[in-house]
């Protein structure tokens, strides 16, 4: 709110009011135009990569498999991993992983609230949620449960209920990232909190001595 120097007329608020509330409609209008360019570039994007090769620097770094996810060369001619994140069965954008593990997420594109489903069954009883692809899929290779990847800590929540309309009944586990050296451990905070939203449980690894003052594991 704008400081004129005296008390605002009636008038002024209203056209005050009307213009901020023009400005957001603005604002979410460019955001809306934007994701859907972005979603038409990932389709295109998705349809010329192929599927991964196992022998990708970056998953053989993280020793996991490929699970459908695909590659496409980079600038410099290097094989980049393409990770599709759906929001129910509609792909919305592509998380590009380099060879050095550097990830970016198409320009302007669709984040919240999308995921990358890993060996998901409709019928499945246990269901897991992971931040990174290479975790989800550690976690999927480790278990054999159905599990998704839902790209940082932020994401989790959201994706978290949208876990659960898809699984009414399963039970849902929330393999968290524990960032117990950082202020205010993002990873622990977030997964706790997507898990009690959905009656979910939280896990997170064990480092062994190496752990944060509350000792949970």
């Amino acid at each position: 709110r704008a400081n004129i120097g005296r008390e605002w007329t009636d008038a002024e608020m209203l056209a005050h009011r009307k213009q901020t509330e023009a400005a957001k409609e603005k604002r979410q209008a460019d955001k809306l135009r934007l994701q859907v360019d972005a979603k038409a570039q990932a389709s295109k994007d998705w349809a010329s990569a192929t599927p991964a090769d196992p022998a990708n620097p970056y998953l053989q770094r993280k020793g996991i498999q490929p699970h459908g996810v695909r590659e496409k060369p980079d600038y410099n001619g290097d094989p980049a991993l393409r990770i599709p994140m759906f929001d129910g069965n509609e792909l919305w954008n592509i998380q590009t992983v380099y060879g050095d593990g550097t990830k970016a997420f198409s320009r302007g594109g669709r984040v919240s609230g999308c995921f990358c489903p890993i060996g998901v069954s409709d019928s499945a009883e246990v269901v897991c949620i992971a931040e990174g692809f290479a975790t989800a899929a550690t976690v999927y290779e480790a278990t054999g449960f159905p599990t998704y990847c839902a790209f940082n800590a932020g994401n989790l929540p959201k994706v978290a209920q949208a876990v659960r309309v898809l699984h009414p009944d399963a039970k849902i586990i929330v393999c968290g990232d524990d960032d117990w050296q950082t202020d205010g451990n993002t990873g622990k905070t977030k997964a706790k909190e997507a898990a009690d939203a959905i009656f979910g449980r939280a896990v997170f690894p064990s480092f062994g001595n190496d752990r944060d003052e509350d000792g949970d594991t």
